[in-house]
């Protein structure tokens, strides 16, 4: 492992994280938009593999119930809160309800 890794390693940028997660579900939107030659929104959608549902605010303002499932059971992890991520989310413009 080279030094900057050693760096990097256990460091965490909580706002390029909320970021990327925000980027991600508009990408995914645009793309929707382009391939359907519309706007759209959805009643309902299912996130598999959602993990700790970080894509989740920032898709909700166009689907209206959201299901995140993953493989790994994520709420059995002692550190796992879903105040903290709504927060996290909410701090940087998402919306977790």
């Amino acid at each position: 492992m080279t030094q900057s890794n050693k760096d990097m390693q256990g460091t965490f940028d909580e706002a390029s994280f909320v970021q990327r997660h925000k980027v991600e579900a508009q990408n995914m939107f645009e793309l929707l938009d382009h391939i359907l030659g519309r706007h759209v929104s959805f009643d309902f959608a299912l996130d598999i593999g959602g993990g700790y549902g970080d894509h989740l605010p920032f898709v909700q303002d166009r689907i209206g119930t959201v299901i995140a499932s993953d493989i790994i059971e994520y709420v059995k992890d002692k550190n796992f809160s879903l105040k903290d991520i709504a927060a996290r989310s909410e701090k940087y413009g998402g919306r977790f309800d």
